[in-house]
């Protein structure tokens, strides 16, 4: 009985494997079609912005400073995302080369705790990052696996309305070698996934009513990538750093059976600190 539970078991994880390997897959193969479709919203916002001014709708001259102000600030954020965008591409197709060398995981986390302890807080959330063994290295881009566990700890945060998040790393001594940090999230499996097909329908540029400053600066602040957008620029920059990333789905006790995902971030151990 237990044997045909653990092939039950091992069955869902691997569909679930070829599921994410399919979405990643395309993200990849139509990365073109992709980054157009991420970037046409953000970009249709800013056009709506730059109508309402335009169109003589501000009240007096300081309303309109103000949302030429929101407009120049969402428009820094959409490049700094477009070029995030280009750089993993290159990084993708070899034409810029990573720094590999021995990171500590001690420090990684720590500044992942300082980019997103007060986001979870402000949302309620309960964000527990483990600290690792101080010794722990792994070899990777230091800036990039930052990078790396801030956007998916992030987008986990945008997507959850209660529940916790757990970061942990741990040292496995398995013939693979390699180190899994575990994101644990209480979310379902499907936040990280989207809709492929891109061409079935154009999205038009929205008519929007005259929005309030308040709404503008939200803008400002909120243009990023999709959840699926992020977690394909995770597993290209994991993978050029000799690494992997795993999203399995897990019980969180056997008391309620409650499902949260879990995405594995493989990388290789520097072996000779690595403790008993």
């Amino acid at each position: 009985m237990n044997e045909i539970e653990a092939l039950k078991e091992e069955l869902k994880q691997t569909k679930l494997a070829y599921l994410m390997a399919t979405q990643l897959g395309q993200f990849k193969s139509g990365f073109l079609a992709r980054t157009a479709h991420e970037l046409r919203s953000p970009l249709s916002s800013l056009i709506g912005l730059h109508q309402i001014i335009l169109s003589n709708l501000c009240d007096n001259p300081q309303e309109e400073r103000d949302f030429l102000a929101q407009s120049y600030q969402s428009a820094q954020q959409f490049l700094k995302l477009l070029d995030e965008l280009i750089e993993v591409s290159k990084i993708d197709c070899g034409a810029i080369e990573l720094e590999i060398q021995p990171v500590y995981l001690t420090q990684v986390f720590s500044e992942l705790h300082q980019f997103t302890y007060l986001q979870a807080k402000n949302r309620r959330l309960d964000l527990e990052i483990v600290s690792p063994s101080p010794n722990l290295r792994v070899m990777a881009d230091y800036q990039r696996l930052v990078q790396i566990l801030v956007n998916l700890v992030d987008t986990s945060i945008s997507y959850l309305k209660e529940g916790r998040i757990r970061v942990v790393a741990i040292a496995e001594r398995a013939s693979t070698e390699k180190l899994a940090g575990c994101v644990d999230l209480d979310c379902p499996v499907n936040i990280w996934c989207e809709p492929i097909d891109l061409f079935q329908s154009t999205p038009e540029t929205p008519s929007m009513p005259k929005p309030t400053l308040e709404e503008t600066s939200f803008l400002a602040q909120n243009l990023q990538m999709s959840s699926g957008m992020k977690l394909w620029v995770a597993q290209t920059l994991l993978e050029a750093m000799g690494g992997k990333l795993e999203v399995l789905e897990i019980s969180s006790s056997q008391a309620t059976a409650q499902k949260i995902t879990r995405l594995r971030c493989r990388l290789p151990l520097v072996l000779e600190w690595v403790e008993d």
